[in-house]
């Protein structure tokens, strides 16, 4: 019988660390080094005249987290919608940071673009805005708060990030030998953004991406409703009033857009109207003042950006130029090129796509038997293992299945009470509810244990009768979550399974855990009373 509490002791162990392992990365492993698109040649359409250049420069903005209803009401950006467009764009799923800044400067959505967290840590294999602006021998500059841009496109595509070291002097960032990225100035200032972002507004490049995180830190913190959030965004605004003060809208352009929203608790991720709908604001040179957008979406920023500086769409966007704000342009040709490269990078997804989906079929029929098989191995293992009187259970000792189910029921707390990304504020909150979590569900099956073999006989025997109808229903629940969505990751779950997959695999991981854990203690126990006798 020992030898058997031995066994079930390190099957539950092994247990716990799968599922723990496969729960915490679940996310990461969506990351692709090498989407579809990155195996074909950019689209890249002849360069049209200078003739055709209806905006000296453009300044791009990206307020990180700043959601559709939000950005109303602030002054600056309220002027440039008086005297430009006022439209909403729809940002894409996941709607996390890093895939969205991917959206904006390329033209391709998250799922086609590979980057789908913000871990992503390789640069992104795809052609850019910056790529077409300094192919036409423009420049290109960019500010951050919070230096994310810059090294998700560092040359050569698909270096690995983790092992790259930038180096910074005061709010200038470069590279090592032998790496390069798009931006001929890239400035990284957490404290003074502000007067960075005004020296190269005042500077000559034709480019300017300005990015600033304070109002997504603060919906993080606060959430989208509170007084926190309000402020941040207003401080942006002054930011913005300030910086582009000098900025000449005779002959230049901006565009004023966000990455996400914000949920009312403060996350983002998921497809809520929320974390979706954010502004699109444009005025300025080759802006047709008061025009209406239709469908904007994140992917169409970088080819109108291109169009208004005379250069070609980024070669693997999908999206279009929003001809309809443009005025001085020829848009019939920028339609029918935005069209032709759209219809040919949609069809090399789509045969990637189809090409994996026998493949991902085939692995969820794989995963599916292996749980199937396992399940029944260990429940006629149990049977036999009860006959012989190595495990005890009754209807008593079954009661040892509640904590287990409860845990799964109990871990959808841990993500607000509802299966969508958005509504966990933050990542540090999802490890700490998830530590808090694991600890309550340990302590609660070793309470649950503790009743149950209070006072009884063979107590050992009961322990693994206990070990084994817990650990069973623990693997199968995870089991199954583990062959729902297996891999390769062309495609992405819905936010129901983004959420459900890793949070019942971590708690399979608690009941495993907690199963090794009273197993130990009871193992100890047993060890302790023979020795007494």
């Amino acid at each position: 019988m020992p030898r058997v509490a031995l066994g079930l002791f390190a099957a539950a162990l092994i247990a716990a660390i799968v599922a723990g392992k496969t729960g915490a990365s679940f996310m990461t492993g969506f990351e692709q080094p090498q989407p579809a698109l990155a195996a074909v040649a950019p689209e890249v359409s002849a360069r049209p005249s200078s003739t055709s250049r209806p905006a000296r420069r453009v300044v791009l903005v990206i307020v990180d987290g700043l959601a559709l209803e939000s950005s109303r009401g602030l002054p600056y950006l309220d002027s440039l919608r008086a005297r430009g467009v006022d439209a909403m764009a729809t940002s894409h799923y996941p709607s996390w940071s890093r895939p969205n800044y991917v959206s904006i400067l390329t033209g391709v959505p998250p799922t086609a673009s590979g980057i789908r967290t913000n871990h992503h840590p390789w640069s992104i294999p795809l052609d850019t805005l910056m790529d077409r602006v300094q192919a036409a021998r423009l420049h290109v500059s960019v500010v951050s708060d919070r230096a994310m841009i810059p090294p998700l496109f560092v040359r050569p595509m698909g270096t690995d990030l983790d092992d790259l070291e930038i180096r910074f002097s005061g709010d200038h960032t470069s590279l090592p030998a032998g790496y390069t990225w798009p931006f001929d100035d890239a400035r990284y200032s957490r404290e003074e953004i502000g007067r960075v972002a005004t020296d190269l507004v005042a500077g000559s490049a034709e480019l300017v991406i300005v990015l600033t995180g304070v109002v997504d830190a603060a919906g993080h913190a606060s959430g989208r409703d509170s007084d926190a959030y309000r402020q941040a965004a207003r401080d942006a605004d002054a930011m913005l009033a300030h910086a582009l003060a000098r900025l000449d809208l005779s002959r230049d352009a901006v565009i004023v857009t966000a990455d996400h929203g914000h949920s009312a608790s403060g996350g983002h991720g998921g497809v809520e109207p929320d974390v979706l709908n954010v502004p699109l604001i444009a005025a300025g040179a080759g802006i047709a003042a008061g025009h209406h957008v239709d469908g904007a979406r994140l992917i169409d920023i970088s080819p109108t950006i291109a169009a208004l500086l005379g250069v070609s769409a980024p070669g693997h966007a999908l999206g279009r130029t929003l001809t309809e704000i443009l005025r001085d342009h020829d848009a019939t040709n920028l339609d029918d090129r935005d069209w032709d490269r759209a219809v040919h990078m949609q069809a090399v997804i789509d045969a990637a796509v189809d090409a994996d989906a026998d493949v991902v079929a085939r692995h969820r029929m794989y995963r599916g038997l292996a749980v199937i098989a396992g399940a029944i191995l260990a429940i006629a293992f149990g049977v036999r293992a009860r006959r012989r009187g190595w495990i005890a259970v009754d209807r008593r000792i079954a009661i040892g299945i509640v904590p287990i189910v409860a845990s799964f029921g109990v871990s959808l707390l841990v993500v607000a009470g509802s299966l969508s990304p958005s509504l966990i504020p933050t990542r540090g909150d999802i490890v700490t509810r998830a530590v808090a979590f694991a600890i309550a569900m340990v302590a609660i099956q070793l309470g649950v244990t503790g009743w149950l073999l209070r006072g009884r006989a063979g107590r050992l025997a009961d322990a693994c009768g206990l070990a084994w109808v817990a650990l069973v229903t623990a693997a199968i629940v995870g089991g199954a979550a583990w062959a729902a969505f297996p891999p390769p990751y062309t495609t992405m779950p819905g936010p129901v399974w983004l959420v459900a997959i890793p949070t019942l695999e971590l708690a399979a991981a608690c009941g495993a855990a907690a199963v090794a854990v009273m197993l130990g203690l009871e193992l100890a126990l047993s060890r302790r009373r023979s020795l007494r006798r």
